[in-house]
């Protein structure tokens, strides 16, 4: 029996930056990637499909017990950081799932590029637009320095859809 194992690389922020996954995904891997208050959860609610698996932080934070949506308190996040590794690790064991859509704020290249064949989508949502978005959406007043600080460091995909 040969055993496999999933290797999940981070930065000195603890933020993955690769999954060394010896298997190879069956279904469909998107990264939806943007700045904060970008609409990737929107996104991603609007184009999934029925049995379609969507790996997202701030979901994984809430079925942890965060009683908010965004901004979780630090003691939780070793406890969601390994539900999304466990998730990740899974993607490519099974063929039951048609579609993964994994959500990540992931402004460098390096911090999108998870799987060989994925598809990623960036949403370059402006940074006024996404302070709109923050603000109408109730954020606290930090979401801007994130927003500004996301777009500090991003770096341009080659490839991309912008979000209409």
């Amino acid at each position: 029996m040969t055993t496999h194992r999933v290797g999940i690389q981070r930065d000195a922020n603890n933020r993955i930056v690769s999954v060394n996954n010896p298997y190879s995904p069956s279904a469909k891997v998107t990264v939806v990637a943007g700045p904060p208050s970008s609409g990737k959860t929107t996104y991603v609610a609007e184009h999934r499909q029925p049995h379609d698996l969507v790996i997202d932080l701030d979901a994984i934070a809430v079925a942890l017990g965060s009683p908010e949506d965004h901004g979780h308190s630090r003691a939780l996040w070793p406890f969601i950081t390994a539900c999304q590794d466990a998730l990740l690790a899974k993607v490519g064991q099974t063929n039951e799932i048609p579609h993964v859509w994994i959500i990540r704020g992931a402004p460098r290249l390096d911090q999108r590029h998870l799987y060989p064949d994925q598809e990623t989508i960036v949403l370059e949502t402006t940074p006024e637009q996404a302070w709109r978005w923050a603000f109408n959406a109730g954020r606290p007043t930090e979401w801007r320095d994130l927003i500004n600080k996301w777009w500090d460091n991003y770096q341009p995909h080659t490839s991309y859809r912008d979000w209409e």
